[in-house]
């Protein structure tokens, strides 16, 4: 075994359920107060990149050393396969107690229908079947839900990178946007990626969406540190509006495959 799996044993002394509520009650993206992206930008932090349903390499769980610059070539590790309905509930609202009326996982659509919801789908998944559903009742700019993962254990994912499987598979018109994020140490400190598109394009097709440890977005924190990892996040939004002509219309979407390579 690594030192790192030992190190990663040793620091996990919390038990989940605390983990769970320190992470819950801790502060969400400091640069927007748990609120949407607000705006249309796209990915220097983070890179798109379209796979097949049953692609990808299904990498052994749990954590690994720090590999040296052939690491990105590296099977991927997940945290969250979604092969069984366990994993779709350790998909927390990030801030259940947001006050921004845009956190459609928090409160219902401005029209007045339902608000977002999650779910267990074991007949899609990438690479193998299995994956969380999410309905998202969106109708307007600046609406965004907001989900994330305690990890099994605090994980060091310093110079690699972290991914999410997502397919679209209606809506988003004329675009969507996601970002992944992490947070780290006792203060659970804020680190994220660039907004990444999600294009109606896309729809029916499994994307790789990615955040490099080693180009942080805007919004990271200083304190912020790879190395430390104790939950990892999704950040899905309906963007800014900035030269749209309509609005944004009622999405479905599929995530798999939470890990890191």
């Amino acid at each position: 075994m690594s030192s790192t799996f030992f190190r990663n044993l040793v620091l996990a002394g919390c038990t989940a359920s605390a983990l769970a509520s320190a992470a819950c009650s801790s502060s969400s993206n400091p640069g927007d107060g748990g609120g949407a992206s607000g705006g249309n930008a796209t990915g220097g932090g983070g890179g798109a990149s379209t796979g097949g349903a049953a692609g990808g390499a299904s990498g052994a769980a749990g954590t690994k050393a720090d590999a040296a610059a052939t690491d990105g070539a590296a099977p991927t590790s997940y945290f969250f396969t979604f092969t069984t309905a366990a994993d779709v509930s350790a998909a927390a609202i990030s801030n259940p107690s947001d006050t921004n009326k845009g956190d459609l996982s928090v409160f219902a659509a401005s029209d007045g229908g339902p608000r977002a919801t999650t779910g267990f789908d074991m007949t899609v998944g990438s690479p193998t079947a299995g994956s969380l559903e999410i309905d998202l009742p969106c109708d307007g700019y600046n609406q965004f839900v907001d989900y994330q993962f305690i990890l099994p254990v605090i994980t060091d994912v310093g110079r690699k990178t972290v991914s999410v499987m997502i397919r679209l598979d209606s809506g988003f018109s004329p675009s969507g946007f996601v970002y992944l994020y992490a947070k780290s140490g006792d203060n659970w400190d804020w680190g994220q990626s660039n907004s990444q598109a999600i294009a109606p394009s896309s729809a029916g097709q499994w994307v790789s969406y990615t955040f490099p440890m080693a180009s942080l977005g805007a919004g990271s924190t200083p304190a912020f540190d790879p190395g430390y990892v104790k939950a990892i996040g999704v950040h899905i939004d309906t963007g800014g509006g900035t030269g749209a002509t309509g609005l944004p219309t009622h999405a479905v979407l599929h995530l798999d495959s939470v890990g890191y390579r």
